[in-house]
C-alpha cells in the first residue's frame, strides 16, 4: 500500500500524543522566556542583554522534535522531491515516508544533534556581528576552544548514535521483510541495495532540513530581540559544524540498511517472509 500510494501513509504520521504537546509548549515557552529577558532599550548599549539568548539553540531543536510527527513528513516530502523516471528514487521515497510512520528515532537524534550544534556556533556568529553593529566591547571573542567544544557537544552527538544504533538493532526484522518484498515484486538485488543507500540518503536530508530550520528560526527569534535584520539572522548561519553529525549518521544508516539486504540476498527472500 505505501509503494502503491503516496497519501496512505499521511494520516498515521500525524500523531500527536499529549506529551508531545506538552513537550512543545515548553520549548515554546522557554524560547519566549530568553526573548523576555532582553530589555530593546537596553540592547544597543549592553552586551549583557544577550546572555540568555544562547539557550535557544536548544529551546527551539526542542520544539521541532516534539512537533516531528507533523513537521518530518511534510519537510522529507518537500525535500526529496518524486522523480518518476527514476524507479529506486521512487521506492526510496515511499519506504522513507513509510519508515516515518513506524518510528521518529531516525530523524529526531539526528536533528536535536544537528540543531543543538549549528545552532551554537550560529548564535555566536550573530552575536559577533551584534557586538559589532553596536560597537559593544565583546571581552575575549567567540571563539570556541576544541576542548570546551567536545565537552559541550558530546552529549548531542551521542544522543544521535544511540539512536541511529538503536534503530539499526530493533529495525532490522523489519527491513528484511520490506527488502525481500521488493525483491518478490520483481526489484533486483542491486536495486534493492540502491534503494536502501538512497532512502538512508533521505532521511538524512530530512533531518538535516529540520535541524537547519530549527538554526535559522533561533538566529531569527535572537536577531528580531536584539533589534537586528532578517539579514543578519541568515548571514549568520553556520551549518558546516554539522555536517560532520550528518555524514556519520549517513554512514549508520547505510549500515543499517545495507546489512538486512546483503542477509536477504544471500538467503531465499520468501524464507523473511514467512517468518
Amino acid at each position: 500500500m505505501a509503494l502503491r500510494d503516496e497519501w496512505s501513509v499521511e494520516g498515521a504520521s500525524e500523531r500527536m500524543m499529549p506529551l508531545r504537546w506538552l513537550a512543545a509548549l515548553a520549548a515554546c515557552a522557554a524560547a519566549a522566556w530568553c526573548v523576555s529577558t532582553v530589555d530593546p532599550v537596553l540592547a544597543p548599549v549592553d552586551f549583557g542583554q544577550s546572555t540568555w539568548l544562547v539557550f535557544l539553540p536548544i529551546a527551539i531543536p526542542a520544539l521541532i522534535t516534539a512537533l516531528a510527527p507533523v513537521l518530518l513528513p511534510r519537510i522529507l516530502r518537500a525535500a526529496t522531491c518524486p522523480l518518476s523516471r527514476w524507479t529506486a528514487w521512487l521506492l526510496a521515497r515511499r519506504s522513507a515516508q513509510h519508515a516515518l510512520t513506524q518510528s521518529l528515532s531516525i530523524e529526531t537524534s539526528l536533528v536535536v544533534a544537528m540543531g543543538v550544534v549549528a545552532g551554537f556556533y550560529s548564535m555566536m556568529s550573530l552575536m559577533e556581528r551584534y557586538a559589532t553593529a553596536y560597537d559593544l566591547p565583546i571581552g575575549s571573542g567567540f571563539g570556541l576552544d576544541p576542548r570546551l567544544a567536545c565537552v559541550m557537544f558530546a552529549g548531542p552527538v551521542i544522543l544521535a548514535a544511540v539512536g541511529s544504533c538503536a534503530n539499526v538493532v530493533l529495525a532490522l526484522r523489519v527491513r528484511e521483510r520490506d527488502a525481500s518484498l521488493l525483491e518478490v515484486l520483481g526489484a533486483t538485488p542491486r536495486q534493492v541495495c540502491v534503494v536502501s543507500v538512497l532512502e538512508a540518503f533521505m532521511h538524512v536530508v530530512a533531518a538535516g532540513s529540520a535541524a537547519l530550520l530549527a538554526v535559522v528560526l533561533s538566529n531569527m527569534i535572537a536577531a528580531h530581540a536584539l533589534g537586528l535584520g532578517a539579514g543578519s539572522a541568515m548571514l549568520s548561519v553556520r551549518f558546516a559544524p554539522a555536517v560532520l553529525i550528518a555524514v556519520a549518521g549517513f554512514v549508520v544508516l547505510v549500515v543499517a540498511g545495507l546489512m538486512p539486504v546483503l542477509r536477504m540476498i544471500r538467503s531465499a527472500p520468501v524464507r523473511f517472509l514467512n517468518e
